[in-house]
């Protein structure tokens, strides 16, 4: 894919001719938005040309302005504005936090696009002195997240979610990329420092001991504190999070929870790649997986009868069985087929059975990400209970003690996934640890 090398090399003689810019950083709010964009003709011709917009303030996240703007005239024509805050939108302006996360999602985006464009929403433009993005208004997609919570099925999702895994992870890897330009796009994402430093408090840190922004249902606090408690697990959670901040292997997400995904029953779009940094693959693959056990856990109370919900976290297991083999299947395809980088040299199989002894370590390969896989999918069920961050698909339910039966579980699989993912040889042993677990 020469176009990806192309691209790489745009990106770090961008970032690395960048000037100062010495316009002024100014917060969007939904007066100011339609101002701004009358100035961008390529964005005005995508609102069809009308100075009349509407403008609604929708972002509900951790960290930013999100804006949606319509044309009067014309409602279908529309896009999406996306604004860095200088702090942590959840923590309050006492919690300064850099800008340049979305000079971040920018590449980000910039590098799926070239990969995997049919799965990415389009940007039309993007303002460094603003810190922000406007791209495309996703408007017959809905937040997966909301979906599960409703008990809804997408067939699809399997399938696009393990390709983009695939083709993201062996694209930006080692097993493709040429070492030299490989380092240098590390060089480059390894300064997404804040939003990683994020990851490192909130996910492997923070909720596992005392810490002020923590909160949990005080319904579960035996289960907390046996946790914190716990030293074989706080052991293999601090191997997990020096995996994180060591290795390098492709150009993860960052983020790829249920809530970074929009879709509908045709389509899927991966957005918000903010926290986009090289990583362990497992990472992006244990988030997605851990937080459709979390969905699975949030169904032992949604779901309103045994067959319901028997049915529900069915669909939630085959997707997660799909999603793993699409991934697992794609990547084994095009490490076959497109073998260029440094990793692993054909020459070097030569006089030990050529490809048939390079299957081997492929398979190895991907067992080792399959168990990343899981202890980062614990990590990161574990900590939507304990920590500053929760999700909705557990939160939204009222009652302190219904509640709790959703947490106990999550943090049940959680733990036995970080603990028992050395063991573990194929997706099909994932899904029994979910299915054999009761609440901790």
């Amino acid at each position: 894919m020469t176009i990806l090398r192309q691209l790489g090399d745009a990106i770090l003689e961008e970032a690395a001719s960048a000037q100062q810019d010495t316009r002024a950083y100014v917060p969007l709010t939904v007066d100011t938005v339609p101002a701004y964009l009358t100035a961008l003709p390529a964005v005005m011709e995508i609102l069809g040309g009308s100075t009349h917009l509407d403008c609604v303030e929708i972002g509900d996240g951790n960290l930013n302005l999100v804006f949606i703007v319509r044309a009067q005239d014309d409602p279908a024509k529309s896009v999406i504005i996306k604004q860095a805050l200088p702090y942590l939108r959840c923590a309050g302006d006492g919690w300064p936090l850099s800008r340049e996360r979305m000079e971040y999602e920018h590449m980000a985006l910039a590098l799926e696009a070239e990969i995997v464009p049919e799965l990415v929403p389009a940007v039309y433009h993007y303002d460094r002195a603003m810190s922000l993005i406007v791209m495309e208004n996703l408007d017959r997609h809905v937040i997966m997240r909301k979906g599960l919570v409703e008990g809804i099925t997408y067939p699809r999702f399997p399938g696009h979610m393990g390709h983009f895994l695939a083709h993201t992870l062996f694209h930006t890897s080692d097993l493709y990329l040429a070492s030299a330009r490989k380092k240098r796009l590390v060089g480059l994402f390894s300064r997404n420092v804040e939003l990683c430093k994020i990851t490192e408090d909130f996910v492997f840190t923070n909720p596992y001991m005392e810490s002020a922004e923590n909160r949990w249902n005080p319904e579960i606090d035996d289960v907390v504190q046996r946790i914190r408690a716990h030293t074989r697990l706080k052991c293999e959670i601090a191997a997990l999070k020096d995996g994180f901040l060591t290795r390098t292997q492709s150009l993860v997400h960052g983020d790829l929870h249920t809530g970074s995904v929009m879709l509908n029953q045709e389509d899927t779009r991966i957005i918000d790649p903010e926290f986009a940094f090289f990583g362990p693959m497992g990472f992006d693959i244990g988030a997605v997986l851990g937080n459709l056990a979390l969905a699975y856990c949030a169904h032992e109370v949604h779901s309103t009868t045994d067959d319901a919900r028997a049915a529900y976290q069915g669909w939630l297991l085959e997707t997660i069985r799909e999603t793993w083999d699409t991934f697992a299947g794609e990547f084994l395809r095009l490490w076959r087929e497109k073998n260029e980088g440094e990793a692993t040299r054909p020459a070097f199989f030569a006089q030990c059975g050529g490809e048939d002894g390079l299957d081997i370590y492929r398979r190895q390969y991907l067992t080792g990400v399959l168990r990343d896989t899981l202890g980062y999918a614990g990590c990161k069920m574990m900590r939507r209970q304990l920590g500053i961050a929760h999700v909705y698909d557990i939160d939204c339910i009222a009652d302190p003690k219904r509640r709790a039966v959703a947490e106990r579980l999550a943090l049940a699989i959680g733990a036995r996934f970080v603990l028992e993912r050395q063991y573990v040889q194929s997706i099909d042993e994932m899904l029994a640890i979910i299915k054999t677990t009761k609440e901790l």
